[in-house]
């Protein structure tokens, strides 16, 4: 798999930003709607496959944790690649909770979400990232989250928990089913950044995850593959690594590129650096367009 990036970036000025102007390319069978205006206008990011062929390292940041991890640079040669500073996580607050659009922080801070399965770990994936053992409120009931929850990173960006899914109290089966806030979220929310599509990787995988990467995909809206707990290697089972090439080997009969693919494990902070970094590098190239007008 090649240093790719489904980098959200914004429609009309990407051209001056990026190199290429390389759109997902799904199969002929999906099709795809037209650019819509700026991000600068209209706060509506768009996908877009950028190719690094340079790897590079991030500096060290000098956070308790393992030295930086490989890092592979998301735009053209002029964007630079973040500070140290920027992967630090100084300050993360809870914000509050909101069950419609309205209800949700000012769209003034770029948002990454989180999205997956109801046990997937995106409470443990907060808590991890943050350096926080209970920013996230972790629980034993698939389901318990049905709100959309907002912290802010270093008064700069935000961490966004969405409600899980797969997980019917009633009918106990799992489906790909958005309420009407969620869908709402993803397709209207002005400042939303990146979708960190979280992906068990001690199990196979998935119909549910594939058919929510699906939908993202052909709504076009940006996201990253995380796969969680790949430090788990359970019994009569594949290893993860073994489940997420069978993941990424799904999508690619779907689609002629992968997104971003990022490995974690909230026990051991796996991968914390690295998607910390990836969103620094979002974030760095926001300010650069920002600055460029």
């Amino acid at each position: 798999m090649g240093p790719l990036s489904w980098l959200a970036t914004c429609g009309r000025s990407a051209r001056a930003v990026l190199r290429s102007d390389c759109q997902l390319r799904p199969q002929p069978r999906l099709q795809q709607r037209p650019l819509q205006p700026s991000w600068q206008n209209s706060q509506k990011w768009h996908l877009h496959v950028v190719t690094a062929e340079s790897p590079a390292l991030l500096e060290e940041s000098g956070d308790d944790i393992e030295a930086p991890e490989e890092l592979h640079p998301v735009g053209p040669e002029e964007v630079e690649l973040p500070k140290a500073s920027h992967t630090k996580v100084k300050t993360a607050e809870y914000v509050g909770s909101a069950v419609k659009l309205t209800q949700c922080p000012p769209p003034k801070l770029p948002e990454f979400a989180i999205i997956g399965r109801s046990n997937v770990g995106k409470s443990s994936l907060i808590n991890m990232l943050t350096g926080r053992a209970s920013l996230a409120l972790t629980s034993k009931t698939p389901g318990k989250t049905q709100c959309i929850n907002h912290f802010i990173i270093n008064k700069t960006w935000y961490l966004v928990d969405l409600p899980g899914y797969g997980y019917a109290k009633r009918a106990k089966t799992s489906r790909l089913e958005w309420n009407e806030f969620t869908k709402e979220y993803f397709l209207k929310r002005e400042s939303l950044a990146m979708v960190l599509l979280l992906v068990d990787g001690s199990i196979p995988p998935q119909a549910i995850d594939l058919e929510c990467a699906m939908w993202l995909a052909e709504s076009e809206v940006p996201f990253t593959l995380v796969f969680t707990k790949i430090d788990k290697r359970k019994k009569k089972l594949p290893s993860p690594a073994a489940n997420i090439k069978e993941f990424c080997d799904k999508l690619l009969e779907e689609f002629r590129d992968l997104p971003m693919v990022i490995k974690t494990s909230a026990i051991k902070a796996t991968g914390r650096l690295e998607l910390l970094g990836f969103i620094a590098q979002l974030r760095t190239l926001v300010e650069q367009q920002a600055k460029r007008g």
